[in-house]
């Protein structure tokens, strides 16, 4: 059985750096179709980032930040 919330995927660079992360197994029934705008808060630690992130919708139920 799969788990669902999970992080399929996560890579750090440093140098005030990047951060890439992929997660699998999510309830996206809440975004909206086609594309919508969302804010990103994660938490590593004591320390809190944030962002707003673009998601497009390539197929139904399966989303990207990448424009089709």
């Amino acid at each position: 059985m799969a788990t669902a919330d999970r992080v399929a995927k996560f890579s750090y660079s440093s140098g005030k750096g990047k951060l890439s992360l992929s997660l699998a197994g999510m309830n996206l029934a809440g975004i909206p179709a086609g594309e919508a705008h969302l804010g990103v808060e994660l938490t590593i630690g004591t320390r809190t980032y944030f962002t707003a992130v673009t998601f497009f919708e390539r197929a139904p139920g399966s989303f990207s930040t990448t424009m089709p």
